[in-house]
């Protein structure tokens, strides 16, 4: 059985193989719109694992894959916390979430170095469309979901959607930059990347817009670090395109006018304010830390440790900021890992992100484009629990799992030309 699709070709050698290729095709095309699909794959792909290959089978295999140790000792030793948990409902919930991490060994294992291609094409390809529905919502040429008009995110969170605009404008200005012959493909690319920044900047969402930023950075150096000059001129090109955008965009100029705003309120004393809830986290955590330096509070039990902290030490926050505290995350993936895991599971997950950025890839268009997914979330992670929010969780599985699947070294061959 053959399939063509764009950039690709393929003989399907069992019925089988096609089922678990559309599967992940479809499951890659409704990434960024359907969250019950990928809470059905969690429970789908491991069969399609099991009929593939059987349990040794996938025993064998997963033992091929750089950074699977890391990933089951994190993912198991933050579900062992549990058991010095008071608050196992609240616990119980976020398991369900981490529980969507399991996609990462299950696409590992199932995507074959073949489909890498049309996979990443199928991805962007579905970004586009979400975008341009996007811009049309704001653009008032249509409505979605009766969200209001000056929306940018209709199909979830703002800040949830700003992370997959940053993975995809990142992606396709990478992939933009390595066909540098087939200036049609270039062309393509260049709308489409320009497409997600502008629907990226007019978003609500600073934690894709700072993600990108970093990631545009540092694949400049990754591409012309060898020329100084060069360098420095595309950097200081950034920057200047960074201010064009704060004095062309006035969604973006106020997000960053805010950040100075909420300081100065902090100065004055006010707390309740989005840079001084996320200071005021960071404060609190240290006191959590110092008292359960190792193995942290347990899975469920970060909010009272929140309300037991500020019994202690309010630091001068005001009573509206400290009701808000005691009701949500923490605001940063770091502080939650070790407020309910302790330093180990610090350790632990820091150890995890090492093993992904030294993942064996051997073809280094992949490589490149990993490390620079990989360092939006490693930024990301620090203003918002990206592995705690399903959409951003579910973006972060899939790059995961396609970035394992080239590195096994059951067979590493160049499949990108």
């Amino acid at each position: 059985m053959n399939i063509a699709v764009p950039l690709f070709s393929y003989h399907f050698e069992t019925k089988l193989e096609k089922v678990t290729f559309y599967s992940l095709l479809l499951f890659v095309l409704l990434l960024p719109f359907s969250k019950a699909f990928m809470s059905f794959c969690v429970f789908y792909f491991p069969l399609l694992l099991f009929l593939n290959f059987g349990i040794k089978g996938i025993w064998e295999r997963l033992k091929c894959i750089p950074a699977m140790l890391p990933f089951f000792l994190f993912i198991g030793y933050m579900s062992v916390t549990v058991l010095w948990t008071e608050r196992f409902v609240q616990a119980n919930g976020l398991l369900k979430l981490y529980f969507l991490l399991s996609l990462i060994p299950s696409l590992a294992l199932l995507v074959k170095k073949e489909w890498l291609k049309p996979l990443v094409v199928a991805f962007l390809f579905s970004l586009s469309v979400s975008s341009a529905l996007s811009m049309g919502h704001y653009l008032e040429w249509w409505q979605i979901r009766g969200q209001a008009q000056l929306n940018t995110s209709p199909f979830m969170n703002s800040i949830h959607y700003s992370v997959f605009m940053a993975v995809g404008a990142i992606s396709t200005l990478y992939i933009m930059i390595t066909l540098k012959r087939d200036r049609v493909k270039q062309f393509g690319l260049l709308a489409l990347s320009l497409l997600l920044i502008v629907t990226l900047f007019l978003s609500n969402g600073r934690t894709g817009q700072l993600s990108f930023l970093v990631a545009l950075c540092w694949m400049i150096v990754m591409f012309f670090r060898g020329n100084m000059k060069l360098l420095s001129g595309l950097v200081f090109t950034v920057f200047i395109a960074a201010y064009g955008i704060y004095n062309g965009v006035p969604q973006f100029q106020k997000r960053i006018d805010t950040i100075f705003v909420d300081v100065q309120k902090m100065k004055q004393g006010v707390w309740n304010t989005s840079i001084g809830l996320r200071l005021s986290y960071w404060l609190l955590a240290k006191e959590i830390v110092l008292e359960h330096p190792l193995l942290g509070v347990g899975y469920g039990d970060y909010k009272l440790a929140v309300e037991e902290a500020l019994q202690k030490n309010d630091f001068g926050i005001e009573a509206k900021a400290k009701a808000f505290l005691i009701t949500n995350d923490l605001h940063s993936q770091y502080l939650m890992v070790v407020v309910q895991g302790g330093l180990i599971g610090l350790v632990l997950f820091v150890w995890f992100l090492i093993a992904l950025y030294r993942l064996p890839i051997q073809n280094p268009v992949y490589k490149r484009l990993s490390l620079l997914l990989l360092s939006i979330y490693i930024i990301g992670c620090f203003p918002e629990p990206l592995l705690i929010l399903l959409n951003p969780l579910t973006l972060f599985a899939f790059f995961v799992g396609l970035s394992m699947a080239v590195s096994s070294k059951l067979d590493q061959e160049k499949v990108l030309h």
